[in-house]
C-alpha cells in the first residue's frame, strides 16, 4: 500500500472581479502546521480569465491539487501499530524505515512486568499498540515494514510505502 497525502483546493467565484475587471490573479494558500510548531505554506494563483464568465455567473476553473508529502522532509511523523494475540503471548514489534534506520524490538509483556513463561500456563488474550515517532531527511520512496511476533513463533509483517 502506497500512502499519498494531497489536498484539493476548488475555486468556485461568485464574482471574483480584480481592481474592478473581470480577470485576474486570486491567490490562495494552504499552510501545514507541524507539532514543532513549524509551518509548510504552499502558494497557488488562480488566473481568472473574460472567457470564464458568461451572463450569468463565473464557470467553474480547475481545481489545484497539491500533493503534501514533498512538505514531510524533516518533520516527525508518527507511526502506529496494534496486534491482539488470543493466547496469553508477549508482543515484540520492530520497524524498518526503509532509510537503513529501525526502531526496536519493542516488547510488551502480557502480564505487563515480566516475560511469559514457555508453555503459558494460562490463557490472557492480550492487545498492544506501539508508537515511534521518525523523520526522514532525503526525499525518495520508502517502505516502512513492521514486524510483529508472539513469544511462540506466531509473526505478522505489515508494510507502508511512503513518496517523499
Amino acid at each position: 500500500m502506497t500512502k499519498r497525502y494531497s489536498a484539493i483546493v476548488d475555486y468556485l467565484p461568485n464574482d471574483p472581479r480584480v481592481n474592478g475587471n473581470v480577470w485576474g490573479g486570486n491567490p490562495v494558500w494552504i499552510e501545514i502546521e507541524f507539532e514543532n510548531e513549524s509551518t509548510a505554506r504552499i502558494h497557488h494563483t488562480f488566473n481568472v480569465r473574460q472567457s470564464y464568465w458568461n451572463s450569468d455567473h463565473w464557470n467553474h476553473i480547475d481545481p489545484w491539487e497539491v500533493e503534501l508529502n514533498p512538505h514531510l522532509l524533516g518533520h516527525n511523523i508518527t507511526f502506529e501499530g496494534v496486534a491482539t494475540d488470543p493466547g496469553s503471548d508477549d508482543l515484540t514489534f520492530t520497524w524498518d524505515f526503509g532509510d537503513m534506520t529501525t526502531e526496536g524490538p519493542n516488547t510488551y509483556y502480557n502480564n505487563g512486568v515480566s516475560p511469559d513463561p514457555y508453555p503459558s500456563p494460562d490463557i490472557n488474550p492480550m492487545w498492544a499498540t506501539d508508537t515511534c515517532v521518525h523523520s526522514y531527511t532525503t526525499a525518495g520512496t520508502y517502505t516502512i515494514t513492521l514486524v510483529i511476533e508472539d513469544d511462540d513463533d506466531g509473526i505478522c509483517v505489515a508494510s507502508l510505502t511512503i513518496l517523499l
